[in-house]
């Protein structure tokens, strides 16, 4: 039988009893390891094999891709930029029906391009992953993309993964919009300057009166 006085406790947060416990049943993920970033240095997309898919959980469950991405990726040292552009036009949803009700959404004309910027990186949970926006429709959402996996090919090419979702309050749709990234680049090539004539040239001698 329960003592009536215990009744009347506060019921503990084992949150964040787990979370002040270093050493109990419960510990935070380790931070994600570096080595899974792609090496440092900017990289331009290859649009034609790049791809975004969007997936719209409902009572209809369909996908829309496209092929043509453009846009760069920049990676340093605990930090990250990308810049992406995808033409509405080019979304494609497998149906004429779909297609239709899909650019009913985005409204292709008078919004062409959609496009996702981020400017940092931040890690939780394990892993990586770079807040920004997406500009749909005119409009700026915040979206943070989930990075991985990351391929990388002897030539210097990379393949990087990105997902995120879209909350439909700040989208504008009635349903969560999930997103998948298959990012395909190249390295930016290194220019090595000629170094200057003109500097190695003697300095001509100034002509002094007699």
């Amino acid at each position: 039988m329960i003592h009536p006085a215990l009744l009347h406790l506060p019921t503990p947060n084992w949150a964040a009893l787990a979370w002040s416990m270093p050493y109990g049943w419960y510990e935070p993920p380790p931070p994600p390891d570096p080595s899974e970033l792609p090496p440092p240095g900017r990289y331009y997309l290859d649009h034609a094999r790049s791809s975004v898919r969007a997936q719209v959980r409902g009572l209809r469950r369909w996908q829309a891709g496209t092929a043509g991405v453009t846009g760069t990726l920049r990676f340093g040292r605990g930090s990250a930029a990308v810049e992406l552009a995808v033409e509405t036009v080019g979304l494609r949803s497998g149906g004429p029906e779909r297609d239709r009700a899909l650019h009913g959404l985005l409204d292709p004309p008078s919004h062409p391009l959609l496009r996702f910027t981020a400017t940092e990186l931040a890690a939780a949970h394990g892993a990586w992953l770079v807040p920004g926006q997406v500009t749909l429709r005119g409009r700026a959402v915040p979206v943070a993309l989930w990075i991985g996996p990351v391929d990388r090919l002897p030539d210097g090419t990379i393949t990087v993964g990105l997902r995120g979702t879209l909350e439909r309050r700040a989208s504008g749709f009635a349903r969560r919009v999930a997103l998948e990234l298959t990012l395909v680049a190249a390295p930016e090539p290194v220019s090595f300057a000629p170094p200057c004539v003109a500097a190695s040239r003697p300095a001509p001698r100034s002509r002094t009166a007699a």
